[in-house]
């Protein structure tokens, strides 16, 4: 199920979206490019949140798998009647790149609802190559992806992000999904399609 309320300050687990009494049409999914061969993850989350754990350093709003018309995502919110304060993370399970000079990240994502301008802050793509299993004691790396808050619940794609050139010739490099929210503004991330493979990427510019 999709989630969600009409204003900045949250969503609310519902049936469907309902904006004045009118639920619109569930959007098409884009087509995701053929996965490479030699992909180290290929996690769409249709079925489960597979190797990936989870934690929750504010709050109690994990990221959990959900289905909507069949399709499987992961998913995560702060709101709870009203948006709360939260800190949740969805971690990939170690990838040895010690072999590699470049590799790149693409996934299918929604961010939807509360504030649009806090795309990139609340919503981010995190790296590591000392993870201590927990997050709040392991140093990260950002990965700007390009987060962008559109109001729709049409899943985006990425496109070729390059993980940092500090990652490869490292041997159990883990990446991390972080959302945060507060009182005063949350929305719904979600997420699928995530596949991480040898090769070059982009850099997209970082919002202003």
């Amino acid at each position: 199920m999709r989630s969600g309320v009409n204003c900045i300050f949250g969503l609310k687990s519902v049936s469907k979206y309902s904006i004045d009494g009118v639920t619109p049409d569930e959007p098409e999914t884009p087509e995701t490019p053929e996965t490479p061969a030699n992909a180290y993850i290929n996690e769409t989350f249709a079925s489960s949140l597979g190797a990936f754990t989870t934690q929750e350093v504010i709050g109690n709003f994990a990221w959990k798998h959900e289905v909507y018309n069949g399709k499987g995502y992961a998913k995560v919110s702060g709101y709870d009647g009203s948006s709360q304060n939260a800190e949740s993370w969805l971690i990939s399970p170690a990838i040895d790149f010690s072999k590699e000079s470049a590799a790149y990240i693409v996934f299918d994502y929604v961010i939807n609802k509360g504030d649009a301008s806090a795309a990139a802050a609340n919503h981010k793509l995190l790296i590591t190559n000392n993870y201590t299993g927990d997050v709040a004691t392991t140093e990260w790396t950002e990965v700007n992806y390009g987060a962008v808050n559109n109001g729709s619940w049409t899943f985006q794609n990425t496109g070729k992000i390059a993980l940092p050139a500090s990652m490869m010739g490292q041997s159990a490099v883990v990446f991390a999904f972080k959302y945060m929210s507060t009182t005063a503004n949350s929305s719904t991330w979600e997420i699928k399609n995530v596949v991480v493979s040898s090769g070059t990427g982009t850099t997209p510019e970082t919002p202003e």
